[in-house]
């Protein structure tokens, strides 16, 4: 073999011993590293995958009780009169508001199911006002009940009375019911 041939594949065996300590040398090292980030067998036999940020959990608010009164309805309702409702019904209008009366009668539709109950304050009985209750039971309320509604202020409607009298009333749409007479509460 010649001089020239032997340098040859001196230089190329030193390449190659050359190129599989490096190989060698970086094998180790990264698994050096990973066994120094993540120190179980498990995590060292398979590959790290990249983090992915978590994303901020806000906790929602758990809403307080509304705190109620001694019928159950929210606290939120300015206690009225019967009275104060006839003389100024504009000024309950669209307003949260309770309140007690007598039950003195009922206006019915065409078919003469009740939809509103007349009440009269149980202290002035000339003052009146008309209680939208078509959404809840009306057998269980009987005349001169004593009943305790919370509802929303409606202004004031006019119309004919039996004689061809013109007379206006103050409205009230009912949200709750709480019939003290007989006990219906809705």
């Amino acid at each position: 073999m010649s001089a020239k041939k032997i340098i040859v594949l001196g230089i190329l065996g030193l390449l190659i011993f050359i190129g599989i300590v490096t190989a060698i040398s970086s094998a180790t090292s990264n698994k050096q590293s990973s066994a120094s980030s993540t120190p179980t067998a498990e995590s060292t036999a398979t590959p790290q995958a990249t983090e992915v940020p978590k994303a901020t959990v806000t906790p929602t608010p758990i809403p307080k009780p509304e705190p109620k009164d001694a019928n159950g309805f929210p606290m939120d309702a300015e206690s009225v009169t019967v009275a104060n409702l006839a003389k100024a019904p504009s000024t309950y209008e669209g307003k949260k508001i309770t309140f007690t009366c007598t039950v003195a009668g009922f206006a019915k539709d065409k078919s003469g199911n009740a939809t509103a109950v007349n009440c009269s304050d149980p202290n002035d009985y000339s003052s009146f006002v008309q209680v939208a209750t078509s959404a809840f039971d009306m057998t269980k309320i009987n005349l001169q009940d004593t009943v305790r509604f919370y509802g929303l202020g409606g202004g004031s409607a006019s119309g004919k009375n039996a004689f061809g009298g013109t007379i206006s009333e103050s409205l009230v749409e009912a949200i709750y019911i709480n019939d003290i007479t007989s006990g219906y509460k809705e």
